[in-house]
């Protein structure tokens, strides 16, 4: 495809209790943003997000099928870190993630979000606005460059 790809059309709600479809479509997006993405892991995941108060699971459809979805953790004060993110490959540079985004701060009424990334992220991190430092985090196979990142308006269309 050449030139920008076409904005989609999008319809974000919070999930409380998701169909087995969705349930399944949201381990798929979940592997996506998970360090170790084995499958008892990522049901543990999503299980903890939706029963937790102080955390919130949205998806994103796009023609009635579900194309992304975002983990909220609420930290107070209007405050909420975004524990992960992921937008089916079809649909990126569309504006999903971004609308996505955008849902989650006005269904929270947010003054601010942070979130987390590597290197493969974090251009889609600073397109939303979000102020962006690097760190180095360790983990067991060695250590890493990830970005702390930090949006304190909504993300513009």
């Amino acid at each position: 495809m050449t030139g920008k790809a076409r904005r989609v059309e999008t319809e974000t709600t919070r999930l409380v209790r998701p169909t087995a479809d969705e349930a399944e479509r949201l381990r798929g997006l979940c592997r996506a943003w998970l360090y170790r993405p084995d499958p008892a892991v990522v049901r543990e995941t999503l299980a903890e997000a939706l029963g937790r108060a102080d955390k919130a699971v949205y998806a994103c459809r796009a023609d009635g099928r579900l194309v992304a979805a975002a983990v909220v953790r609420r930290t107070g004060d209007g405050t909420a870190e975004l524990e992960g993110i992921a937008v089916r490959r079809e649909f990126r540079r569309r504006g999903v993630g971004r609308a996505l985004i955008r849902a989650v701060w006005k269904a929270e009424a947010l003054s601010g979000l942070a979130a987390e990334t590597d290197d493969d992220a974090v251009g889609f991190y600073r397109r939303c606005g979000f102020a962006v430092e690097p760190f180095t985090r360790r983990f067991p196979d060695g250590t890493a460059v990830r970005y702390r990142c930090l949006l304190l308006a909504p993300p513009e269309s």
